[in-house]
C-alpha cells in the first residue's frame, strides 16, 4: 500500500450509524411539538445530503413551522448522539489498521459543525483524522469540498470512501479512487461507478490496499 496516500471518509452511513440518532430525533421533536411524524424511510432519504435540504423539506411539509421547532430537532439529535449513537461494528479496528499504513486521513461530510464535532469526539474518531471538513453555507457540491481538502494534503493517490453517489462523484471529479460503503444508505444504482464496494467496515483495509496497488 502507498504510504504517502490520502483517505477521505464520509461520516454518516460510512463511519456512523446515523439512523440510530436521526430517526428518533426528528420523530421525537416533531411529536413533542404536536406535528405528525415522518416515516423512517422519509428521514433516511436525507442521510448524506446537504443538511439544508432537510430543512427546506421541513418548511414545505409543515407550512409555518416555527423556527424553534426546527432548532429543537438539532437539540434532540445532539442528545441522541450521546445516548444512542454508535459507529458501525468494526469501524475503529479498520481505522487503526489504515492509520498505520497511510500518511493522511480526513473526513468530509455534509453534516453541520456541532453534530459532526460531537460524533467525532464522543465516539472516539478524533485521533485518526488530521482534518475534518463539514458543510458550510457557502459550499457547493461535495466534489468542491473534496477539492478544498486536496489543496491541504500532498499525499497521492487518494481514495474517497462513502455511501452515497455524491461521494463517488466527488472522488472521480477530483481524479481520486472511490470505495463505496455498501452497508450504508446509498442504493446499488448510485454506487455503481465506485472502484470497489465494501460490505462491512472490516472490508476497508483490504479494499484500500487493492485499489491503491492498482495505481502503483
Amino acid at each position: 500500500m502507498h504510504r504517502r496516500s490520502l483517505l477521505i471518509f464520509d461520516l454518516d452511513g460510512t463511519l456512523f450509524h446515523t439512523e440510530k440518532v436521526s430517526i428518533p430525533a426528528v420523530q421525537g421533536a416533531l411529536r413533542a411539538a404536536g406535528y405528525a411524524e415522518p416515516t423512517a424511510e422519509t428521514i433516511m432519504g436525507f442521510f448524506g445530503r446537504p443538511y439544508q435540504e432537510f430543512f427546506e423539506w421541513l418548511d414545505a411539509t409543515y407550512p409555518g413551522i416555527p423556527r424553534e421547532v426546527a432548532a429543537s430537532i438539532d437539540e434532540w439529535e445532539l442528545r441522541m448522539v450521546r445516548e444512542r449513537g454508535a459507529l458501525y461494528p468494526g469501524v475503529l479496528e479498520a481505522l487503526r489498521e489504515l492509520r498505520a499504513r497511510v500518511d493522511h486521513m480526513a473526513i468530509c461530510t455534509n453534516g453541520p459543525q456541532p453534530y459532526t464535532e460531537l460524533v467525532i469526539e464522543h465516539h472516539g474518531l478524533a485521533p485518526f483524522f488530521e482534518v475534518v471538513r463539514w458543510r458550510r453555507k457557502e459550499d457547493g457540491s461535495k466534489a468542491e469540498m473534496v477539492r478544498g481538502l486536496l489543496a491541504e494534503f500532498p499525499g497521492r493517490p487518494g481514495v474517497v470512501i462513502g455511501d452515497r453517489g455524491d461521494d463517488i462523484a466527488a472522488a472521480h471529479e477530483n481524479g481520486l479512487l472511490a470505495i463505496a460503503a455498501g452497508y450504508g444508505y446509498g442504493s446499488a444504482e448510485e454506487l455503481a461507478e465506485a472502484d470497489a464496494v465494501a460490505y462491512s467496515p472490516a472490508d476497508l483495509p483490504r479494499l484500500v490496499a487493492a485499489v491503491l496497488e492498482g495505481q502503483a
